[in-house]
């Protein structure tokens, strides 16, 4: 299964089609007794495909038409069709159309070794979900937080667009680290402040020389774009800016250096 592609690892590949090269070489030693399984929406994985195959092959996706697809009811219901499968609905625990996705894949990847799609949709309907995906960590005096393990371009802007769709009578305030090598270089930052520029306020938690990358994008915006280097500058600016009814979204691999324990535990103090 390939869930998406996206440019990483800057260090060792040059581009991002040195690395659809490598997953091309992947799908080519996929047997035709075999099954790939993609995300119909990731235009890199359709062009990786594109460049031929032997296996069968199955598509899964939350827009469009895919050989497993699904949708959001509501808050708690969502309804998947696919292969052998009409349109059935179940309960469901977590939020985000990424968690949507990888479910869908399961499924799809269930059902190619036998096991009847509605068995494993009633059992990801029990599924709470693992740490830092779309995870909240606390809704204190109506500030609403959210922890996500995004942090390339992609999964941060849909984080971001299933945050606003979740939370659309509330203002979002996130807060960035960029951690990794390829982010720190600056290659994604365009991308990255396009998904940004309509938040009410944006934090990064980086170095001076990070800064100065973003800050020569055209798209950087100083009145609502900040950058920190230190965790408790960050965390006491996040303070000044949070009020109940806000929704904040931490968005890193990383642990932001503390600062999601400091933040929270300064408003349970300034709460009680």
């Amino acid at each position: 299964m390939i869930n998406n592609l996206e440019y990483d690892h800057a260090d060792i590949y040059s581009d991002i089609e040195a690395i659809k090269w490598q997953f091309h070489q992947l799908i080519r030693v996929v047997p035709r007794s075999g099954m790939i399984i993609c995300n119909g929406q990731d235009k890199n994985i359709q062009a990786v495909v594109d460049l031929g195959y032997w296996s069968s092959i199955e598509t899964f996706g939350v827009k469009g038409r895919y050989d497993w697809a699904g949708k959001f009811i509501d808050k708690q219901n969502i309804s998947v069709t696919g292969k052998g499968l009409s349109s059935f609905n179940a309960e469901w625990k977590l939020n985000g159309s990424y968690n949507l996705e990888n479910a869908l894949g399961a499924i799809a990847v269930a059902n190619s070794i036998g096991i009847n799609p509605q068995d494993s949709l009633r059992s990801l309907g029990t599924y709470k979900g693992v740490k830092r995906r779309f995870e909240c960590i606390g809704n204190i005096s109506d500030i609403i937080i959210y922890d996500d393990f995004a942090h390339h371009p992609t999964a941060i802007k849909r984080t971001i667009q299933d945050v606003c769709e979740l939370h659309a009578d509330r203002p979002v305030i996130v807060s960035i680290e960029l951690r990794s090598n390829t982010m720190k270089s600056g290659i994604h930052n365009q991308k990255l402040l396009e998904s940004l520029i309509n938040l009410e306020y944006v934090a990064f938690l980086s170095s001076k020389d990070c800064q100065s990358k973003l800050e020569e994008e055209k798209l950087f915006n100083k009145e609502n774009m900040h950058v920190f280097y230190e965790p408790t500058k960050l965390v006491s600016a996040l303070l000044s800016v949070l009020h109940p009814e806000t929704v904040y979204v931490f968005l890193s691999n990383g642990d932001f250096c503390g600062a999601k324990d400091q933040l929270i535990s300064k408003l349970k103090t300034n709460r009680g």
